[in-house]
């Protein structure tokens, strides 16, 4: 009964899984000038490296991630649409991820269609 009560803890699988992924969309995101976007997936994947599990879920989960305008999924201008594509990919993985893990962010799922939808993955 006092189960109720208590704090769901995340537990993070697939550790090397989330690091590939996270790796794969800060080089798109570097070698495309998204700096800024690059650099807060940088934090995210070494908050993960340092088992930080809180503040991995917190910056993961932000506004910085997957807000609006200047936010990591936002970005566009790929030097090439294989580019963009494969973009789009590693972000509907990092989704699933979250799925698989219990990480449960409404917005990121809708980014997940918008990718799927966007380039027929």
């Amino acid at each position: 009964m006092f189960k109720l009560f208590r704090k769901k803890t995340n537990e993070i699988t697939q550790i090397s899984e989330w690091n590939n992924t996270m790796g794969k969309i800060i080089v798109l995101l570097s070698d495309n000038s998204h700096n800024a976007q690059s650099e807060w997936v940088r934090e995210i994947k070494e908050s993960l490296c340092s088992n930080d599990k809180k503040d991995f879920i917190k910056k993961l989960n932000s506004v910085n991630m997957w807000g609006g305008s200047g936010a990591v999924w936002e970005v566009g201008n790929f030097r090439t649409f294989d580019e963009a594509k494969e973009f789009g990919k590693q972000i509907i993985r990092l989704v699933q991820l979250m799925k698989a893990d219990k990480i449960s962010h409404g917005k990121a799922k809708s980014v997940s269609r918008y990718f799927k939808k966007e380039y027929n993955l």
